[in-house]
């Protein structure tokens, strides 16, 4: 079975790997990084010229409708009220590579118009 730590550091090695890959067109920002017995938590904002996103990887049992990881993306081209330009939830059935896909799926959303731009 999955575990948080797992997916906190899969996912911390994956923001690792895409902040040197892609600094020069996409900021990220570790917001939040907690591993203690009780509360794990990774909070992490991503902003270029067309999106802001937040990943939140966190063992609250309150903050459903996902289990462990809430990825979504904003296209700040659109009207607040808009739905979200990509929303990736995990679900109790979810495996490691199936996150990190949701993951590199927004990040395509994210790069998309700045690699047309830069």
């Amino acid at each position: 079975m999955l575990q948080i730590e797992q997916v906190i550091s899969e996912a911390y090695n994956w923001i690792l790997k895409i902040s040197e890959q892609y600094q020069d067109i996409l900021k990220i920002n570790i917001q939040k990084y907690v591993i203690t017995a009780d509360k794990k938590i990774l909070m992490v904002d991503f902003e270029n010229h067309n999106y802001i996103a937040q990943l939140i990887i966190n063992n609250d049992i309150d903050m459903k409708p996902y289990k462990f990881c809430e990825f979504r993306i904003l296209d700040l081209n659109q009207d607040i009220y808009q739905e979200d330009a990509y929303c990736y939830w995990d679900n109790v059935n979810s495996n490691i590579e199936e996150i990190l896909e949701g993951l590199n799926n927004g990040l395509k959303i994210l790069l998309l118009t700045e690699i047309f731009i830069n």
